[in-house]
């Protein structure tokens, strides 16, 4: 037992003291083994700290060293340097008065909650991320901050999805795809839309998928967003790979794997990998594929993605077992069955426990390739509930976003349209105004040599023009009085007429009498002038009715007066 305990007492202290770590007083934060960070990483921390130690106020330190966070992807470097500019700001928050820096802090503290959330949810802790991206929300809705907000539903969107709720994981990607739409924020716009098209891929809808997947990459072309577009190009090949179009997928995913080495994204990069290695295996071309498999395990391992190490080891096996080896096969299915048990995610299970349980099969051990089986038809069943539960999934959304989405897709069309024609309005104005003012000048000049060639023409057709208007005068004067005279005749008349009108009115019977006598009458009187050459006449004597209508030919309205 002693032994034992001296044994692992010199190993420990062998493998302290062969392990560097930077000087934690210079570099602020604890444990980095020099080891684990190349030459350009170090090039980094070295200008950001050297930075931070030589500004003078606490602003000016955080961007240093968030400029390590934001451009290192060394785990075991950019999380610690997240934590200390995470603590740094809380506890600043709690010191200061000042308005516009408890915003700056704010603003810091979300993006560090953020960055956890991210770091969080990369090493497979879900919930714990998913708590992060809340709290992160939480301070950016103080600064009423819509676009940073977007972002954050995006990242609670894609946890949502790992969790298999797609209903909320859609409900949060269309709330981040609106405020992005509000805002005019391209960068989170094609995000959104490629969020949305992984989810609509993951309910085996491709169609769809595909259109959002495409308008996502219209925009990272134009914004030349070298990070993302690897990443829509390796959805683009999962969509066609999963439509069977191997050639397509291939394409697409070359594409890809062409943008992560200008930024060292090496977890894209091993996707890449392991993406095309998948399509060489489906053509057969197995030399290539193995190649490409074993160098995207090496990335894997190297950055610790376990869910990436079960696919690379998973590949590995498949592909042993392909070409016959079936000793290596068997030591990466174990690594890969293993790891997923860990993990505990039955899709993984559920291949790592088919194709060990091939190459049992294949070392005759019925035993073992049969319990193996048997744990891969439980997964298989557990899988299938799922995908039902999907199927519904999808039923539901295509109930309720689908239409949703239409309706907020012609929204945006018609602002589009409707800003397009403001602006072609605009334009349309503007050339119309230049043009204007060109035909303006074009006048003014020939009409001013117009006016200089007929100004003696003019000057002595004024006199005449003179006379002429006085004659004009007077026969206007004449005309007037004539008008004048008209007008009181008419007057005379009409007022003659209305009267007579008036006196006929009073002389025919009124209806009101009428309608006592009968129980179902009416009188249409419409004279075709003021007053009428027709009249009407009523009469009840000892209860017999009399009743005339009459009309006066030849003698008119005085014969209907009479």
């Amino acid at each position: 037992m002693k032994a034992t305990i001296l044994l692992f007492f010199f190993i420990t202290s062998f493998y302290l003291k062969a392990q560097t770590f930077l000087d934690s007083q210079y570099y602020i934060v604890d444990s980095i083994v020099t080891s684990s960070i190349s030459n350009d990483e170090m090039q980094l921390i070295d200008s950001c700290l050297n930075l931070y130690h030589t500004e003078k106020t606490d602003t000016s330190k955080i961007n240093a060293i968030n400029t390590i966070v934001e451009e290192s992807w060394n785990v075991n470097v950019w999380p610690k340097y997240n934590d200390w500019i995470l603590n740094f700001s809380k506890k600043k928050l709690k010191e200061i008065h000042d308005e516009k820096l408890i915003n700056f802090y704010r603003l810091v503290v979300s993006q560090c909650y953020n960055n956890k959330g991210f770091y969080l949810n990369q090493t497979d802790k879900k919930e714990e991320a998913l708590q992060y991206y809340f709290k992160a929300l939480k301070f950016l809705k103080l600064l009423n901050d819509d676009d940073n907000a977007a972002y954050i539903l995006l990242n609670i969107g894609g946890l949502y999805s790992d969790f298999g709720d797609l209903i909320k994981s859609l409900e949060y990607y269309n709330k981040a795809l609106a405020r992005f739409t509000k805002t005019g924020e391209k960068y989170g716009l094609a995000t959104a839309y490629n969020s949305l098209g992984d989810a609509y891929a993951d309910l085996s809808d491709y169609s769809t998928a595909m259109k959002y997947f495409n308008k996502a990459l219209a925009i990272q072309k134009e914004l030349e967003d070298d990070y993302n577009l690897a990443i829509t190009y390796g959805n683009i090949g999962n969509t066609f790979f999963a439509e069977d179009n191997t050639e397509e997928a291939l394409n697409n995913y070359q594409k890809s794997l062409e943008f992560p080495k200008k930024t060292n994204n090496y977890e894209t990069i091993a996707t890449n990998l392991s993406q095309i290695a998948k399509c060489y295996f489906k053509l057969e071309k197995f030399d290539t594929a193995l190649k490409l498999n074993l160098k995207s395990l090496h990335i894997r391992d190297s950055i610790n993605s376990k869910s990436g190490i079960v696919y690379s080891n998973m590949a590995l096996a498949q592909l042993y077992r392909k070409t016959g080896k079936i000793q290596l096969a068997l030591q990466h299915g174990t690594k890969a069955f293993e790891l997923a048990k860990k993990l505990g995610y039955p899709m993984l299970i559920d291949d790592a426990a088919e194709t060990l349980s091939l190459i049992y099969e294949k070392l005759n051990q019925p035993k073992k390739a049969f319990e193996l089986y048997k744990l891969h038809i439980k997964m298989a069943d557990s899988l299938q509930n799922e995908k039902v539960q999907k199927q519904k999934i999808k039923q539901q959304v295509s109930f309720v976003f689908e239409k949703k989405q239409e309706l907020f897709e012609e929204r945006v069309a018609k602002q589009r349209e409707d800003s397009q024609k403001k602006y072609n309005t605009k334009i349309k104005a503007e050339k119309h105004e230049k043009e204007k003012q060109t035909l303006i000048t074009y006048f003014i000049s020939s009409g001013l040599l117009i006016g200089a060639l007929f100004l003696l023409f003019i000057f002595n057709r004024l006199k005449l023009s003179r006379k002429q208007t006085q004659t004009i005068e007077k026969q206007k004067l004449v005309v007037e009085k004539q008008k004048l005279t008209l007008e009181n005749t008419h007057s005379e008349l009409n007022s003659s007429i209305s009267y007579a009108k008036y006196l006929q009115d009073a002389l025919l019977p009124d209806i009101k009498i009428i309608k006592n006598n009968f129980s179902d009458v009416f009188i249409l009187n419409k004279p075709k002038n003021i007053v009428s050459g027709d009249f009407y006449w009523f009469k009840n004597i000892n209860n017999t009715k009399y009743l005339a209508v009459a009309d006066c030919t030849g003698h008119g309205v005085p014969g209907a007066m009479i």
